[in-house]
């Protein structure tokens, strides 16, 4: 029995169709193991999906996750904002507005006991998932991660993340860079899954795109996305039966 993996972008919120599509997997892979990218809310931010995620998203379990662009704001208010108010550094309290993010803006009117529980969340995430699958008896990795990654990357990521100087590159190139359209070209057998604001779900080259604009899932053990007919039931109409 081979252990299906199955990445899912552009949730907006949307926890009930999150959660329809989710069992629609599980009545046919019960052992399915399911990883988030964004948007996990964008303008449609809900608690119930906060603390689902929050409930739920472990390291290595059913549900995982990587860090995603909404995170990263929330990172980077706290410590560099939050924590310099805290601290009397500024006078005046970092507020944030809902277009600027729409979980922030919520989670900066929490206590700050309740604001730490959504910090540690997010920094528990790492910024890439490493997956390893296997066709014909030959080994094929997949990064998963935000947005875009280039070979360089790769490279590193291969070695190892050995300095914090790597780390922080990564999470710009990852979080901040949706690509150019060339994608992904290294020639070996690497591919990126990453999510795609152009509101798409296509592969290319080496690169496997996710929609953020509607619910949208690649299957990683089988190369394929998720059939049409699983999506238009729980809503991601725009999704079309596709393979590598």
């Amino acid at each position: 029995c081979i252990l299906m993996r199955y990445v899912i972008s552009g949730l907006n919120g949307e926890l009930k169709i999150f959660q329809n599509l989710i069992k629609r997997i599980q009545a046919q892979d019960k052992d399915a193991i399911f990883i988030l990218l964004g948007n996990q809310f964008k303008i449609n931010f809900s608690w119930e999906m906060l603390n689902w995620l929050m409930d739920n998203i472990t390291p290595n379990g059913r549900f995982q996750a990587v860090l995603n662009k909404e995170g990263h704001i929330i990172l980077d208010w706290y410590h560099n904002k939050f924590l310099a108010w805290k601290n009397g550094e500024i006078l005046e309290y970092p507020s944030v507005t809902k277009e600027v993010s729409s979980i922030l803006y919520y989670a900066s009117s929490l206590n700050e006991k309740e604001l730490k529980n959504i910090i540690d969340y997010y920094m528990s995430l790492p910024v890439c998932k490493y997956l390893q699958q296997y066709s014909n008896s030959i080994q094929h990795d997949y990064y998963v991660v935000e947005s875009w990654i280039d070979s360089t990357l790769i490279k590193s990521l291969q070695s190892g993340l050995h300095s914090r100087n790597d780390l922080k590159c990564m999470k710009e190139y990852c979080l901040f860079y949706p690509g150019d359209g060339s994608d992904y070209t290294d020639t070996g057998r690497y591919y990126v899954v990453r999510a795609n604001y152009e509101g798409k779900c296509y592969t290319r080259r080496n690169t496997i795109a996710l929609s953020t604009e509607t619910v949208c899932c690649y299957c990683v053990d089988t190369e394929k996305f998720i059939e049409e007919e699983v999506c238009f039931s729980v809503g991601a109409c725009s999704l079309v039966r596709r393979t590598i």
